[in-house]
């Protein structure tokens, strides 16, 4: 997984300190991605080692809308 490369610009206070950052939206949705990443690492470690499926049959399920939530 790469780094993301920022380039926040920085909103400042009158006093010069920074009290809040504004990012590209490619930059905010490249964070976004790899926050998604994180909160999906407890459940791939807790699944490690489960049996897989072929990738033509989970896409066959997935089109029959198989384990899709209700």
């Amino acid at each position: 997984m790469k780094s993301p490369s920022l380039r926040p610009q920085f909103v400042t206070d009158e006093n010069g300190a920074r009290v809040g950052v504004i990012l590209s939206m490619a930059e905010f949705e490249e964070i976004a991605d790899l926050l998604d990443d994180i909160a999906d690492a407890p459940e791939i470690v807790r699944r490690r080692g489960e049996p897989g499926i072929p990738h033509g049959e989970a896409m066959r399920l997935a089109k029959d809308g198989v384990g899709s939530p209700d």
